[in-house]
């Protein structure tokens, strides 16, 4: 299982720290699942989105967001991405 926790903001300068430590992972073991923990995301944008996608189309439905916020919650939905959420 791949587990993380975003602080802060997932953008254009930290997106690729959380693909690289995808990548990482995924080259020694392929992972099961992946569960990332949102509680102290406070800003995402189409790069931290990006992200989340390239993770969920290897895992298949096997990414689960924890802890997200409505605001985020709301903008996944806008954005068409369907990933199980958990608060």
């Amino acid at each position: 299982m791949f587990k993380v926790s975003i602080v802060g903001r997932l953008d254009s300068l930290t997106a690729p720290q959380l693909l690289t430590a995808w990548e990482k992972i995924k080259t020694t073991n392929m992972p099961m699942g992946a569960e990332i923990d949102c509680a102290k995301l406070e800003y995402i944008t189409s790069a931290g989105i990006r992200v989340f996608l390239i993770i969920q189309k290897a895992l298949g439905r096997n990414l689960t967001l924890t802890n997200i916020n409505s605001a985020l919650e709301n903008l996944f939905i806008q954005k068409g991405f369907s990933v199980p959420v958990q608060r």
